[in-house]
């Protein structure tokens, strides 16, 4: 009921006969017209027009339901405030996320080879559209830059798009190597090595993944996600 009353009033928000009844209704005005045409009514002795009163008492359901409705959004908006998060981000526990999450997409990685070319599948099943998405540097005790042979514009819900790896740089002698040797070489067995995705959505917030890199001895490279996270500008690819 009262989202159906919000979205009418937005509606018609600005009018000025709206901001008129709006002032009425804040006030309170509504059960002090209806005393004042009673006591005219019986003062005047003139029978009351109950077309009239039954008019006021909608006006007063109306009010009712406006008062409500500005008490939910206050106490919202404060419940926002108080669960803020201990790092100062509030967090929508309806939700379980915070709210500055909330509709974003969920980009998830898929790797494929064929010799010495590799490809990486970008795509997402859930949130807006992803766009501009850029690899970080593959990090674990050192840290190794990974670039695709194009920038991935966009990825829309439900769809997929894919690229072509560069080689990489060995950090021991500066030869070109696939990302999959590379890690099956180079980093220790107890090593986590992680790659970062960075992103936007359509409303230009931006937004980071880290993916964990695991290889399997058939030369499949998986890559683990985990939550999606917001990022401001310090935190670039070339960070």
């Amino acid at each position: 009921m009262e989202n159906i009353f919000v979205r009418i009033c937005k509606k018609v928000e600005g009018h000025v006969w709206f901001r008129l009844i709006e002032k009425i209704l804040e006030w309170g005005w509504v059960p002090l017209l209806a005393f004042a045409y009673v006591v005219w009514k019986l003062v005047a002795a003139r029978p009351l027009d109950y077309s009239i009163l039954a008019f006021f008492g909608v006006l007063c359901v109306v009010s009712f339901v406006y008062a409500f409705t500005l008490h939910r959004a206050t106490v919202g908006a404060s419940s926002f405030v108080r669960n803020a998060s201990p790092g100062g981000t509030p967090v929508d526990h309806d939700r379980g996320e915070p709210w500055e999450l909330d509709g974003a997409p969920e980009v998830l990685l898929t790797y494929s080879h064929s010799g010495l070319i590799e490809k990486l599948r970008f795509d997402h099943d859930g949130g807006s559209t992803a766009m501009k998405l850029n690899l970080g540097p593959l990090t674990w005790t050192q840290r190794v830059p990974l670039n695709l042979f194009h920038q991935i514009v966009q990825v829309r819900a439900g769809h997929a798009e894919e690229c072509q790896l560069e080689l990489v740089r060995r950090p021991a002698d500066g030869s070109l190597v696939t990302l999959f040797d590379l890690l099956r070489t180079q980093t220790p067995p107890d090593s986590v090595a992680t790659v970062t995705v960075f992103y936007e959505d359509s409303r230009q917030r931006q937004f980071a993944r880290d993916f964990i890199l695991n290889t399997a001895p058939d030369g499949h490279l998986g890559w683990e996600p985990r939550p999606v996270r917001q990022h401001d500008s310090g935190d670039s690819p070339a960070a």
